[in-house]
């Protein structure tokens, strides 16, 4: 749908606030026409099949890309953008303050209309769809709880980041919104700005990959990041979100821009993925096939072909030169170039007219040698005499020695300018003997200095080799002993001779604990006996008494029963009849005999454990001994006090 109401709205003072009339006016048909728009638009961006591209940060940029020429947003400048926050009075608004779709509504249209009227009459946009797509998508990013309103924050976030224009005039702008009167940035605007931000990618189902977290803060932050928490200024922020490295949620915004700038850029030269002739975009180079590009569709979906594999280097371009191909021929064609020839200058054939030179004054004259024609000059007054005698001639001597003394001047002359250009020609030739001399000793030194660089090279490759000889042998013996099947196996050995030797630690101890209660038990019994009965009875039973049950190393908990056994049988109710005396100087030393064989248990576990070798942990071997030894001596003085009177 067209622009419909164009001839209405340019009588009116305000098209947006015209726009958002007549959306009241037909509120439920114009909500359910937003909700198709939208509807259509998701639609349409999940067949570009953006999810097939394999990197995150490509994939949301290229959805934002979208997002923003649908909307014709890539039509809009950021000054524009801000004139519509100005207009529509969202800069007296506090960032936190919310507005409903009402108002959000009129801010995108009057953005559009403005469009409107600056586009050429050949661009033609739907400015009712894009309102429609832009507004609806906004609030489905920022609306999460279903409230239908938005901050203004969150407004200003999202129109100046998919606005057209550089990176550094949004940040200047977003600083204005985040930063205090004194120019300090604000640190909590700051963490609303990134939620707002990130918000972004989000929208088109990068949230995985660039959602927002509380840490995403503190990497901006000191000591971390770049920025200080109290005092950090408009060139800190600017670097700090400028800079690619600094921080890695924001590698979209980055891809995002520079997929802008180009857009429009033409690259003349086959893709070797899909073959296409020229392309559009970002352009790729492989760093190890030669002459081999990509288009970034190609690019972004890692498509192969011929020798290219997908872990060569590659290399992005944004802009083509259209001379780099002949440039570059041309370059190698001339990288040896011909020694030039010096030029003589150009003398004329003959002296120009009017231009002749008294040359008298300028060359100085030269001293008359013995075959030069000045020696003739004497000759002058026989010729006279020889004249005088002739009357015929007498009228033209004078004029002929003036003949004679003007030709001697001029043969003269000639014979100083043949002797300079003799002497002229003499230094020309010395001259061009020392400039072919000064060549040879220049290339000679050169050479010099070439082969004194070339054994340099290989003696610093050598090294280079021998180093890295060195350190692959390294890494080989490292993982050698890592990973030896071997060492592997002899270490799961240790591992479980360590378990069973402190599963036996356990089992010794608990049995050590058995025998200490019981030999207490025993001690305990004796006393009582003796204190409380001096006269011990034993049991109503015609049958012989049972012997005492020999105790092993082995079943030292067995002994203790059986010792606990033949004391109760020993001492057991009143009320029996009285037994002889020899009797009861058996149970005594029976009774010593199960101390010492008490003692002889625990000197068995105390040995076995130290012959197992396992440190002791959580009890001493030397208190083991001193309370074996104390209870042993405690349980025999206690038998031998005993008095045993058996009826």
């Amino acid at each position: 749908m067209m622009v419909k109401y164009q001839g209405q709205i340019d009588v009116m003072s305000s098209p947006a606030l015209y726009h958002r009339s007549i959306s009241l006016t037909r509120d439920n048909r114009v909500n359910k026409e937003h909700e198709r728009a939208l509807k259509n638009f998701l639609i349409e961006m999940r067949k570009k099949n953006f999810d097939e591209i394999k990197l995150s940060t490509y994939r949301a940029a290229a959805k934002l890309v979208f997002v923003q020429t649908t909307t014709s947003l890539n039509l809009v400048d950021i000054y524009n953008v801000i004139e519509a926050f100005r207009e529509n009075g969202l800069n007296t608004l506090d960032h936190t303050a919310e507005i409903d779709e009402p108002r959000l509504e009129c801010i995108i249209a009057s953005i559009y209309y403005s469009l409107y009227k600056r586009l050429p009459s050949k661009t033609d946009i739907d400015v009712e769809k894009c309102i429609a797509i832009l507004t609806q998508w906004i609030m489905h990013a920022y609306d999460r709880d279903g409230i239908k309103k938005i901050r203004v924050l969150s407004v200003k976030t999202a129109l100046s980041t998919l606005c057209e224009g550089r990176l550094v005039d949004k940040l200047r702008y977003v600083y204005t919104q985040i930063s205090e009167s004194n120019g300090i940035l604000n640190v909590a605007k700051l963490d609303n700005y990134l939620r707002d931000l990130l918000t972004l990618p989000c929208a088109v189902g990068e949230e995985p990959n660039f959602g927002y977290s509380e840490d995403i803060l503190e990497s901006f932050i000191k000591p971390t990041g770049v920025l200080e928490r109290t005092h950090t200024k408009l060139d800190e922020f600017l670097e700090a979100f400028l800079n690619e490295q600094t921080n890695g949620v924001l590698y979209w915004l980055h891809m995002l821009h520079k997929i802008c700038k180009a857009s429009e850029v033409e690259h003349l030269i086959q893709c070797k993925g899909c073959g296409i002739k020229s392309f559009l975009g970002l352009r790729y180079k492989c760093l190890h096939c030669y002459n081999y590009h990509f288009c970034q569709d190609c690019f972004w979906r890692e498509k192969v072909s011929g020798g290219h594999k997908r872990d060569h280097d590659m290399r992005e371009y944004t802009t083509w030169n259209k001379s780099d191909k002949g440039s570059t021929v041309r370059n190698k064609l001339l990288c040896s170039p011909s020694p030039t020839s010096p030029r003589l200058p150009d003398y004329p054939k003959e002296p120009e007219p009017n231009k002749m030179l008294d040359m008298s004054n300028i060359v100085p004259p030269l001293p008359c040698e013995p075959c030069s024609p000045s020696s003739t000059l004497p000759r002058s007054p026989k010729v006279r005499n020889s004249e005088s005698q002739h009357s015929t001639l007498s009228k033209g001597s004078s004029n002929f020695s003036a003949f004679l003394d003007r030709q001697d001047e001029e043969h003269s002359l000639i014979k100083m300018y043949a002797q300079r250009l003799a002497a002229c020609a003499l230094n020309n030739n010395s001259l061009q003997t020392e400039s072919r001399s000064l060549p040879l000793n220049t290339s000679a030194e050169q050479k010099l200095i070439i082969t004194s660089l070339e054994e340099k090279n290989k003696f610093l490759l050598h090294q280079i080799n021998q180093l890295k000889a060195e350190h692959e042998e390294t890494i080989n013996n490292a993982q050698q002993l890592g990973c030896d099947p071997n060492l592997l196996t002899e270490l799961r050995v240790l591992r479980l001779r360590k378990d069973e030797l402190e599963m036996r630690m356990s089992a010794l101890q608990e049995t050590r604990r058995e025998l200490m209660v019981q030999l207490e038990g025993l001690m305990k019994l004796l006393k009582n006996n003796q204190i409380n009965s001096p006269r011990i009875v034993p049991r109503v039973s015609d049958e012989p008494r049972p012997s005492i049950v020999s105790l092993t190393s082995n079943t030292s908990s067995t002994l203790m029963r059986g010792v606990n056994g033949e004391v109760k049988e020993a001492f057991g109710k009143s009320g029996a009849k009285e037994v002889s005396d020899q009797m009861g100087d058996d149970l005594q030393a029976d009774l010593l005999a199960a101390v010492e064989e008490v003692a002889s248990a625990m000197t068995t576990v105390v040995t076995e454990i130290r012959a197992d070798g396992t440190p002791f942990q959580e009890y001493d071997e030397q208190q083991i001994n001193v309370d074996v030894v104390v209870a042993v001596s405690s349980a025999k003085n206690t038998v031998s006090n005993t008095e045993v009177t058996v009826y």
